[in-house]
């Protein structure tokens, strides 16, 4: 449920900062995010597919501070960026490809607007 995500995210936080260099607690944290599209798109569609842009900023976050997780990272970044929005989908809502937008549902992160490519 929402609150063991929220209680997840917080240990996996503190997790990185005790142990600075550590990608792990990135990755795990993008995977809860990936795996809350279902639930977030409930509420608001769109969410489906922006919960994909916060786990892949994660992802990336993961592979930026710990070399060693660079292959999984970027085999979730391709996985998950499959899931963005097309063009059409930004035109059709007034977005800009690079703007910022805040994800909702329990997530609550700032990432920028990306299309699929």
């Amino acid at each position: 449920d929402k609150k063991s995500y929220t209680t997840a995210r917080k240990y996996a936080k503190l997790a990185s900062e005790n142990r600075p260099g550590w990608g792990k607690p990135y990755m795990f944290i993008g995977e809860m995010y990936a795996a809350s599209g279902a639930r977030c798109k409930a509420s608001n569609e769109f969410l489906g597919w922006a919960v994909s842009w916060v786990a892949v900023d994660m992802f990336a976050k993961a592979k930026q501070i710990d070399p060693s997780m660079t292959d999984k990272a970027n085999e979730m970044i391709g996985k998950y960026a499959a899931y963005f929005p097309e063009r059409e989908v930004l035109f059709q809502r007034d977005m800009a490809e690079g703007s910022s937008y805040t994800v909702g549902c329990w997530i609550g992160a700032s990432t920028r607007v990306r299309a699929k490519r």
